[in-house]
């Protein structure tokens, strides 16, 4: 009767895969290329700095109204305010060019 023996699968051998897997060139051509569209993608997709004030402006007044509200709650009838918060792009600094959108 045979006994079944398991068998063990070898190691990954790096000094043997060096003549296998040769390490790639990255010319600097590339690189710039690279750079250069991503350049230019991020200038078209940042928001405009006027844009960001004024969001931030409107955010911080709809803030303090809010924050009034919830601060007399004996004068609003139809609901009570627990807390609010901005969350969202405007927030986390992720705000894309004309996307005037601010998440509360």
């Amino acid at each position: 009767m045979k006994i079944p023996y398991a068998t063990i699968q070898p190691t990954f051998d790096y000094y043997l895969a060096k003549d296998h897997f040769s390490a790639a060139n990255i010319s600097n051509d590339l690189d710039d290329s690279i750079k250069q569209a991503i350049d230019e993608r991020l200038t078209k997709i940042m928001p405009r700095s006027d844009d960001i004030t004024n969001l931030t402006q409107t955010v911080s007044k709809l803030m303090l109204i809010l924050d009034r509200l919830k601060s007399s709650p004996e004068h609003i009838d139809a609901c009570k305010i627990d807390c609010f918060f901005v969350v969202g792009s405007l927030r986390m600094g992720t705000m894309i060019r004309d996307h005037r959108i601010v998440d509360m």
